[in-house]
């Protein structure tokens, strides 16, 4: 239940998410109660710029109903050229009626890695999503926390809720 087939197209565009860099919207989507539906918009993205929140129900893409389309299918809807605009339709919970919003795509970095210094070298380091640099942007942390503390006492790692996109492409993707 856990493979898929990946086709040429889909796997160039999963080989590009896990760099870390890619051109999108700034986004994780999913299919909830057959509804596409926003997980969360990614910090300073597009979408984030918009006010796209976590929730939002994505009823159409440029006019067109997310009705009946696959997770893979809508993805691909709101994938395009960089610079260029998309408008979503979507319904919010406790906002009366559909609201389009017209987004410019931009380039998405994610950071995998997020630190916060809690002294004494004690650290809580937060893993947001499994990409190709997760690993090394945690050994900078660390070699972060060894230098500025002499030694490290303790490291919270944190893997709530960890985005396996490159994992579950299917059921998670980032557009």
């Amino acid at each position: 239940p856990h493979t898929n087939f990946l086709p040429p197209d889909i796997y160039e565009e999963f080989e590009n998410e896990t760099s870390g860099k890619f051109g999108g919207l700034g986004i994780e989507i999913t299919v909830q109660d057959s509804i596409l539906t926003i997980l969360s918009p990614i910090e300073d993205t597009p979408a984030w710029k918009a006010g796209l929140k976590p929730g939002d129900k994505v009823v159409s893409i440029d006019g067109k109903s997310t009705r009946g389309l696959s997770l893979a299918e809508s993805a691909q809807m709101m994938r395009g050229d960089m610079g260029s605009k998309i408008v979503l339709g979507i319904v919010r919970e406790g906002v009366k009626g559909k609201k389009d919003y017209s987004i410019k795509r931009g380039t998405i970095k994610i950071k995998s890695v997020k630190y916060t210094d809690m002294g004494g070298g004690y650290g809580y380091i937060r893993l947001t999503s499994f990409i190709e640099n997760s690993a090394r942007d945690i050994k900078k942390v660390l070699t972060k926390m060894a230098k500025k503390d002499g030694k490290i006492k303790g490291v919270i790692l944190d893997l709530r809720p960890v985005s396996y996109t490159h994992l579950t492409l299917p059921t998670t993707p980032y557009v």
